[in-house]
């Protein structure tokens, strides 16, 4: 994808190992955010490094941070673009990043739809509306939402409870 040779010397271990072994994309991201920040040239190979290690650092842990991530590398893949790199890769690239969007911004419209529904929600499609609601500043919306998943929770626990008391099994204590 990148190769290592076209980033800066500094780097290249670092981003290398995190794109390949999935180890340290936090710290890559820093190393290069680092670099960027203290005027180090932004050369495709940095910029396409920074979009693929800040996609892959929120498929990976935080998904409610995937559409945002997808939007930051989608930018960086732009000025990537702008800056001479690799026209076949950065379209690639391109077309991951979108298509993300897509799927999450879908992903969300279906979940919004499922809320509504309390017969057929999960206490963690609530969760995962809700932290995406907080993350976009809709702290209100977001509140109501953990507030319903903890009742839809305890329901559960309740239904599930009652389930094992009629389910016929035997109590040898009481």
């Amino acid at each position: 994808m990148i190769p290592p040779s076209d980033l800066p010397e500094a780097l290249a271990a670092q981003v290398e190992r995190a794109l390949h072994d999935g180890v340290g994309h936090e710290e890559a991201i820093a190393a290069l955010e680092a670099h960027l920040a203290e005027g180090g040239p932004r050369t495709p190979a940095v910029l396409m490094a920074l979009a693929a290690l800040t996609y892959e650092d929120a498929a990976s842990l935080v998904l409610t941070r995937l559409e945002d991530a997808s939007r930051e590398a989608l930018a960086l893949v732009e000025e990537a673009r702008r800056s001479g790199g690799p026209e076949a890769e950065l379209g690639r690239m391109r077309e991951v990043f979108v298509d993300t969007i897509e799927r999450e911004r879908e992903r969300v419209r279906q979940l919004r739809m499922r809320a509504t529904n309390p017969d057929v929600v999960r206490p963690t499609e609530l969760v995962q509306l809700a932290h995406g609601l907080l993350m976009r500043g809709e702290d209100r919306l977001a509140a109501e939402l953990f507030r319903a998943a903890d009742d839809e929770d305890q329901a559960q626990d309740a239904r599930d409870a009652f389930e094992r008391d009629t389910s016929g099994v035997v109590r040898i204590a009481k």
